[in-house]
């Protein structure tokens, strides 16, 4: 395996784009391996970051002792990444020689917490980022929830909704490298010329007939929309309409369009205000009071929220007052919900 990440392909994303129909269609490519979701690079990269990671030996410790040994080595943030190459190589290579083939695809959808670090590590790599319609992202994981609008409340789902678009921005606006962009609405509605341009743009050798697959057996991604086809539909283009149907999910829609704004949804490829007029979106709208909650962190709700948020739990939970009494003991100890939701370092900077 070349030393620069020459027989790697990563493919980024917001979660619930599409990244697992693009994977069974690219893995039936002759030259191509691809394996379920490794992660494994999160943790290595991870390291270096002073926040966004916990552990039980004091994560904070450890990449302060970490920083503190590079700088005594003199070898510095370039000894580590190269370390991490160095180690990230060996797992991938063993992959590849199980295969007998030339490339391994990583599709890691949650990479985009790292996509810059990764083009940095990997200079020689091939990316593709898939993008999606950020409402049909949102409504596809309201949906998966249940229709609970609370649930979004967990960081890692709020990363997925704001961090990863923002993210995607500026790993795509870094000149150089082997890149290709994809739109899963050009994907589903034409997978013969959106692969045959991948191909093109990656370098990769040009084959035909991908477009009808076999589901790959994994724990991770969409296992309900994927194993029920064996070609790309696009049913799934608009559903999100239909499925952001509820005043309290159409409440948050609106709000999350506001949040991204639009400079980011037209360097995504989306028409902000075509966007804002399907959603009835009044111009001067305030966020409404449901997003101000998903965002604000445990510690930080009043008293009504937290009654607020236990209500709209129990409409969706089993042991409904079993939650609604949860709810009155939170609001007078003044516990926060669950060690799980949303709290801080979310990106909400402009790109």
């Amino acid at each position: 395996m070349d030393e620069a990440g020459d027989n790697l392909i990563f493919l980024i994303c917001q979660p619930r784009s599409g990244s697992t129909l693009l994977q069974n269609m690219l893995r039936a490519h002759p030259g191509i391996h691809t394996l379920p979701e490794p992660w494994f690079m999160l943790h290595l990269l991870y390291g270096l970051r002073p926040h966004g990671i916990a552990a039980e030996y004091d994560a904070g410790t450890a990449q302060g002792a970490l920083l503190s040994y590079l700088l005594a080595t003199g070898g510095g943030r370039k000894l580590y990444m190269e370390s991490i190459r160095a180690a990230a190589l060996i797992l991938y290579r063993a992959a590849l020689e199980r295969s007998e083939k030339d490339l391994f695809l990583d599709k890691t959808p949650r990479y985009y917490l790292v996509a810059e670090e990764l083009r940095e590590v990997f200079p020689k790599a091939r990316f593709i980022f898939l993008i999606r319609n950020p409402l049909a992202v949102l409504a596809s994981i309201i949906h998966v929830v249940g229709g609970d609008w609370t649930a979004l409340r967990r960081l890692d789902r709020m990363h997925d909704l704001i961090t990863a678009p923002r993210n995607i921005v500026r790993a795509t606006s870094t000149p150089g490298g082997r890149l290709a962009i994809v739109r899963y609405e050009d994907l589903v509605h034409d997978a013969e010329k959106t692969l045959s341009r991948v191909f093109e743009q990656l370098g990769i050798e040009e084959v035909s007939g991908l477009t009808t697959y076999s589901a790959l057996e994994s724990v991770f991604g969409d296992k309900k929309s994927v194993t029920k086809h064996s070609t790309p539909v696009g049913d799934y283009v608009d559903r999100w309409r239909w499925d952001l149907n509820s005043p309290e999910t159409l409440d948050v829609a609106r709000s999350y369009l506001d949040e991204l704004g639009e400079e980011l949804l037209e360097r995504l490829g989306y028409s902000y205000r075509e966007l804002s007029d399907q959603l009835g979106i009044r111009r001067g709208r305030r966020p409404g009071t449901r997003w101000r909650i998903l965002l604000t962190s445990d510690d930080e709700l009043n008293w009504w929220q937290r009654v607020r948020l236990s209500f709209v739990r129990s409409r969706f939970q089993r042991g409904t007052w079993k939650t609604i009494l949860r709810g009155v003991y939170i609001v007078l100890v003044g516990h926060a919900p669950s060690r799980h939701e949303a709290r801080d370092h979310v990106d909400r900077r402009p790109v």
